[in-house]
């Protein structure tokens, strides 16, 4: 997969520092390293052609999480769109941090007369399903002492990584403020714009005390 992803394109990607990093005890006064970072790339393989893959990430946001959201194409035809009311795409979420699981948001018939849909979640958590388990680093200590190299990268994995990143890296792109506790820059709309939204994890959308944007 490494291998079919082109090097980044410096367009592509917006790079973000939060405001009072500059504050923080060793860094340097006109420091311009990244808190934050929000990118689109392809993976030019007959599986994934013309899927776009967005990817943001960053300190000092409103959450910490780690997920993945897979947006499905709405149909050619909607059937149940009725007065200007259009069903959200179903998504498959992967959740790989707390609360690991799997969420599929598909819509449902409202029931009665009328053509409309309501989001209706279909989820698994991890922890329910399969019990206790030991945390990422146990596993990867215990892997180290057995000699099991299944969950560390290999060489190649390493060095087509860097192949990707490494254009951006030795001519970086301006760094844009932003604000502790929102989602970054606002410049990174423009990666996603026409083609997608930025997701809320799910981890911040159930907190009570979360004010969506």
């Amino acid at each position: 997969m490494l291998k079919a992803i082109s090097p980044i394109d410096p367009n592509q990607l917006v790079r973000g520092q939060y405001v009072g990093y500059l504050d923080e005890p060793g860094v340097a006064p006109k420091s311009q390293t990244e808190t934050y970072g929000a990118l689109r790339v392809d993976i030019e393989s007959w599986r994934w052609a013309g899927v776009p893959w967005f990817v943001r990430f960053g300190k000092a946001l409103p959450c910490t999480a780690l997920e993945a959201v897979v947006t499905f194409h709405s149909p050619p035809r909607m059937l149940f769109e009725e007065d200007g009311h259009r069903p959200h795409p179903n998504e498959l979420v992967f959740r790989l941090s707390s609360n690991d699981g799997v969420t599929l948001k598909v819509q449902a018939k409202q029931p009665g007369e009328r053509m409309t849909t309501h989001p209706v979640d279909l989820d698994v958590s991890f922890g329910t399903a399969l019990g206790a388990r030991q945390d990422a680093y146990e596993r990867l200590i215990g892997d180290a002492l057995d000699g099991n190299p299944t969950r560390f990268a290999r060489q190649d994995a390493v060095e087509q990584a860097w192949r990707i990143v490494d254009g951006v890296l030795a001519t970086p792109t301006p760094v844009h403020p932003y604000f502790r506790e929102t989602w970054g820059p606002s410049e990174a709309e423009r990666l996603v714009q026409g083609e997608a939204v930025w997701q809320v994890p799910e981890a911040a959308s159930a907190d009570p005390s979360y004010a969506a944007p």
